[in-house]
């Protein structure tokens, strides 16, 4: 992902900021961050959809839609931070 020199400004802002947990997050595009926090909640809840689906506001279904658009069109290296390791879903 190439970043502007305005672009660049605005992440040294938010990076600055007092919330260093967001500061990960940062420079990601949004359906990478989308990916790692359902994967990321989804193993916290020991694969319960409708566990992670409740914490997360979402309905079991669209994480379920988001888990078969995912296997059918994998991230291409480690731009979403995981090792997902072997679909089990």
């Amino acid at each position: 992902m190439m970043v502007s020199q305005n672009d660049e400004a605005a992440l040294q802002a938010a990076l600055n900021d007092d919330d260093i947990a967001i500061a990960p997050l940062v420079g990601r595009d949004m359906a990478s961050v989308e990916r790692a926090l359902i994967l990321k909640t989804l193993a916290a809840c020991d694969g319960n959809r409708t566990a992670a689906a409740r914490i997360l506001g979402l309905t079991p279904r669209t994480i379920r839609n988001k888990l078969r658009a995912w296997c059918d069109r994998p991230a291409s290296g480690s731009d979403t931070g995981l090792d997902a390791g072997p679909a089990t879903y």
